[in-house]
Order: structure tokens, then C-alpha cells, then sequence
């Protein structure tokens, strides 16, 4: 398998930025309830890199979100399942501020 070029540097970048937002987490955590705004938490029954619990605490964190699970979909729903984001993209923006 050939690895392709600018892997390295993307790699490295990847690193740094998971890195931080496990530094950050706790400080994002702490002020979710503080977010007003409607909120839409998607998540697929078969991500294997995001766990459904930290999904559900994700939604119960915020004050105003709605839990939404793709079935058969793993972590990269916009590819997995584009009309079903699409759609739901759509329905919370033509609601009524």
C-alpha cells in the first residue's frame, strides 16, 4: 500500500487537534447547559468512534436539543446517509426563529 503524499503533515495535524480537544473538553462540557439555541445531535447506531452514550449525554447536556440516531450508519453520516442529514438540515432551517 502506497501512502499518499502530505500524509505525514495531515497526520500531525490530526494529532495536535485531537489532542487539544481533549484538553478542552471539560471546559466546552461545563458551559453546554449554557447554549439556548435549538440544537440537533445526529448520530449513526453504528458509529464505532464516537460511543452512543456520549452522544445521549451530548444531547442531555443541551438545553433545548433533540437526539436524532440514523439506523445501520456509522460515524460519517454525511456520506452514509446524505438525504436523511439533507432533510434534517432543511427542517431546522425553515423553522420559524
Amino acid at each position: 500500500m502506497r501512502v499518499p503524499d502530505g500524509w505525514l503533515g495531515w497526520w500531525r495535524s490530526f494529532v495536535a487537534e485531537e489532542r487539544a480537544l481533549v484538553t478542552e473538553i471539560p471546559a466546552i462540557t461545563a458551559r453546554l447547559r449554557e447554549i439556548q439555541a435549538p440544537a440537533i445531535v445526529v448520530t449513526g447506531s453504528a458509529d464505532r468512534v464516537v460511543r452512543p452514550a456520549t452522544q445521549t449525554a451530548l444531547a442531555g447536556a443541551l438545553a433545548q436539543a433533540r437526539l436524532v440516531r440514523i439506523p445501520d450508519c456509522g460515524h460519517l453520516l454525511p456520506m452514509e446517509a446524505p438525504d436523511v442529514i439533507a432533510d434534517l438540515l432543511i427542517r431546522a432551517a425553515s423553522r420559524p426563529a
